[in-house]
């Protein structure tokens, strides 16, 4: 699929579409979200792991290396995609 930044902007492009072309549709919009992002939570978690997710994860526990390492490789993926390089 596309990358996470690509697919989240499309995403809220549509969404104000939608709502500026119905306005009544928010609340019904923000409730579909809000379970679609519940629901598929529960999913990876229920199928990665057998247990639902209990959302008690330590930031402390990963090294600032994995942080680093992720932030330089999402970095420039964000850069080639919107083409922000001069």
């Amino acid at each position: 699929g596309a990358p996470i930044s690509l697919n989240m902007v499309s995403e809220i492009f549509l969404l104000m579409s939608l709502i500026s072309w119905y306005k009544y549709l928010f609340m019904f919009l923000f409730f579909y979200c809000l379970f679609s992002f519940m629901y598929s939570i529960y999913l990876y978690s229920f199928i990665q792991f057998g247990k639902i997710y209990d959302f008690n994860f330590n930031l402390m526990n990963s090294s600032l290396l994995n942080y680093l390492v992720l932030i330089l490789h999402l970095l420039p993926l964000n850069l080639f995609i919107f083409k922000l390089f001069f």
